[in-house]
């Protein structure tokens, strides 16, 4: 499958475009996830519920028994972060500007560094600073529980389309260069994040650095011990990520799961923000404060 395809996937990760034209195989992460346990994550008393269907979970809130649900392992989702006219904003600004294609069927739109996470190599790039339709919202997100001294120095626009079977496959973010946590805006359309427990190696997504070097710095939170992880090994999270809303992983939700959005969860357009930080070898004190001063910089302006 190492061919070039005009529609941006490559290797295993397909969309219905490719799939169709090249009569693809694709993975069925629907059916593999659907066989194990499901809880739904309850926003509104912030536990752990069983079932599939994350919408049918909130809308039973009123029956939930918070001793009953399971314990939230790093998992904040705030409604109406974003107003309609906020949204509208932020939507025509983002249509304004030039879409690149991605893989699995999304388009995107990325402000940050440039960095090569097998590598490990970073550089500042063309990097000049963020779009200005998005400092209220750089701002505001400081204003949080959690991120009260979050400062991104990655902003991506994704946009998944449900006529392209658009899709994340499951992976969790690099923790050679990003942070403990990891923010996501709702601009539009309700989708649904599942989480599973990350079974592989340490090596993958340069997993050991967040072990090892105090990348767990931006809040309190510490990683589950081997005996509770257990406990996760056959159970499937499932988070509604409301229309407007802010959902923010951080802890063993960012670290010790992996993250996907299912094509099958894509039932409506949605064009969401995702803001990341950097981890702490790349703040003061760490040992890539240098460039990381000087993309810090840069990430402070607006234009």
């Amino acid at each position: 499958m190492n061919f070039v395809r005009l529609c941006g996937c490559k290797g295993r990760r397909s969309c219905l475009a490719c799939e169709a034209s090249f009569n693809l195989p694709r993975k069925d992460y629907f059916a593999s996830l659907k066989a194990f346990n499901s809880y739904a994550f309850c926003y509104k008393c912030k536990k752990l519920y069983p079932g599939w269907d994350a919408h049918q979970v909130i809308f039973d809130h009123h029956k939930h028994r918070p001793a009953d649900g399971l314990d939230n392992p790093g998992i904040c989702v705030f409604g109406n972060f974003l107003d309609m006219w906020e949204a509208e904003k932020v939507l025509d600004s983002l249509e304004r500007t030039n879409w690149s294609t991605s893989q699995s069927g999304r388009r995107k739109q990325n402000f940050g560094p440039i960095v090569n996470f097998k590598k490990m190599k970073i550089a500042v790039g063309d990097f000049v600073g963020f779009p200005l339709y998005a400092k209220f919202i750089h701002e505001r997100l400081r204003a949080y529980p959690k991120l009260e001294n979050f400062c991104p120095i990655e902003q991506c626009a994704l946009d998944y389309n449900p006529e392209k079977g658009a899709s994340i496959d499951p992976h969790i973010d690099d923790c050679w260069v990003w942070g403990d946590r990891v923010a996501t805006v709702n601009c539009c359309g309700d989708s649904v994040l599942t989480l599973t427990k990350y079974k592989g190696d340490c090596y993958k997504y340069n997993l050991e650095f967040a072990a090892s070097s105090g990348c767990i710095t931006g809040t309190a939170d510490t990683l589950q011990n081997h005996t509770t992880m257990r406990d996760w090994n056959d159970i499937v999270i499932r988070i509604l990520m409301p229309e407007l809303s802010l959902v923010v992983l951080h802890g063993p939700a960012r670290y010790q799961f992996e993250h996907t959005i299912l094509r099958e969860d894509i039932l409506e357009r949605r064009i969401c923000l995702t803001f990341r930080e950097f981890s702490s070898p790349f703040k003061l004190g760490g040992d890539q404060y240098g460039i990381g001063k000087l993309i810090a910089a840069k990430a402070s302006q607006f234009w």
